[in-house]
């Protein structure tokens, strides 16, 4: 507090420095990682926010104000900004909402720059996670955050975090005409469609996790649909696990996304439009990461005519619904305790090592091959097989049997026996339409 006239530079390299006066001299000033810079006064010098350090205008809600320009352009883990909102309000910056000025200088983002929300202010019934949102989330809002004398390159946050909600999005935009390089932050209510990010592959580094791969700026996460078009087609890699609501191929050229050891694409879709869906609209495409289906939604596979969608990672649906829309499926493995329907829309053929569910639900035209030849990996036990027809339960490897198309098969003749595991109701009468059995 109060007006500060030393001469050196200022780093903060840990903890928090709160400015609430000034600092008169106009030498550097750092922030490091793990370091954060705030308060409500007045800084001269310039000010870099480094790989991991974080700028925290206010106290509470505050203005900070900043004489000689802001660069946040770190490009390794990069720079953060929390924005705090204190009363649902748009007017009155600085007072109900955080704001940042820098009346002399250049405004520099870009780089890995991240912009942090936070609501934890307000009360619980008025931010926009309640179960019940406020009326105040039901409209379109927008609020200046960053007034700056200059933004040569109309640089903006590349990352938004905490910015998705079920009843609507935020995002940042550069201003134009006498807002010219401002900031400004926007919330929209939710759309009638999913929250889209389409793949580019700028970067070349075919990293999921680079936002500047992305031609929003930002990673899509649950709730939002990941869409990959003929535009940077080639391999994607998902280095550590990734949720997202939907994945939408549509490309003729195909696409490979692969995971690191242990990391998963895991589908959520809550907080989104419809359920969770990996589709191939075109082209022939491979997910070799495990594919995780939640319970929050249940999950759709779908290959248009023409097109392929193969899943060789396997999907791990433990307590949720896999619905096989239509199409040519390929999978290793279908596993976990949930319950699983292909041709649910038109006919559909699902090829896998083998199904492990409470339920295998099997539409009429449509067909599930086991394909392995040996061993465990040939072992699909159901407890509820459900077949519209007598032909949709086959193996085309050794180990198993064909579902009879009259009777039922079951007890001691399941398929590659496995202690303690459940027991194989297959039934499959031509003369119904569908047939429910339970193992008693």
């Amino acid at each position: 507090s109060g007006a500060n006239t030393y001469t050196g530079s200022t780093a903060v390299n840990a903890g928090t420095l709160l400015v609430t006066g000034s600092l008169l001299n106009t030498a550097a000033v750092a922030v490091n990682s793990t370091g954060t810079l705030g308060g409500t006064g007045t800084i001269n010098g310039p000010v870099t926010v480094n790989d991991g350090g974080t700028l925290s205008p206010g106290v509470t809600v505050g203005q900070l104000t900043l004489n000689n320009g802001l660069n946040m352009a770190a490009a390794g883990t990069g720079a953060n900004m929390v924005w705090q909102l204190g009363a649902l309000s748009t007017s009155n910056p600085g007072l109900d909402f955080d704001f940042l000025s820098i009346p002399v200088g250049d405004l520099v983002l870009g780089g890995q720059s991240k912009l942090t929300l936070d609501f934890s202010l307000l009360p619980a019934s008025q931010r926009p996670d309640y179960a019940t949102p406020d009326a105040f989330w039901t409209s379109n809002r927008s609020w200046k955050i960053i007034d700056t004398n200059s933004n040569l390159g109309n640089t903006n946050f590349v990352q938004l975090a905490n910015a998705v909600f079920s009843v609507g999005t935020f995002t940042t935009v550069v201003g134009t005409d006498l807002d010219a390089g401002d900031i400004f932050l926007q919330y929209s209510t939710a759309p009638s469609g999913p929250v889209t990010r389409n793949w580019t592959g700028a970067e070349l580094d075919g990293l999921w996790a680079n936002p500047l791969n992305w031609a929003e700026g930002s990673v899509p996460v649950a709730g939002q649909l990941a869409k990959f078009t003929a535009t940077g087609a080639g391999a994607v890699t998902i280095e550590t696990g990734k949720t997202v609501g939907k994945v939408l191929f549509d490309s003729a050229t195909p696409y490979t996304i692969s995971g690191d050891t242990g990391a998963a694409l895991t589908m959520d879709n809550s907080g989104g439009t419809g359920n969770a869906s990996i589709t191939a609209a075109a082209g022939n495409h491979t997910i070799s990461a495990q594919v995780v289906s939640t319970a929050a939604t249940p999950l759709e596979l779908g290959a248009a005519s023409g097109a392929a969608l193969n899943l060789t990672g396997g999907v791990l649906n433990a307590a949720s619904v896999v619905n096989i829309l239509e199409g040519s499926i390929n999978a290793a493995a279908i596993d976990g305790a949930g319950d699983t329907s292909v041709g649910t829309v038109s006919v559909a053929t699902l090829v896998t090592g083998h199904v492990r569910q409470d339920s295998l639900t099997i539409g009429s035209g449509s067909s599930v091959e086991i394909n392995s030849t040996s061993g465990t990996a040939s072992t699909s036990i159901v407890n509820l097989l459900q077949i519209f027809d007598g032909t949709g339960f086959t193996w085309s490897g050794a180990g198993g049997f064909a579902a009879s198309e009259v009777g039922e098969a079951g007890g001691g003749t399941q398929p590659v026996p496995e202690p303690g595991a459940w027991a194989l109701m297959a039934i499959a009468l031509l003369s119904l339409p569908l047939v429910f059995r339970r193992r008693s």
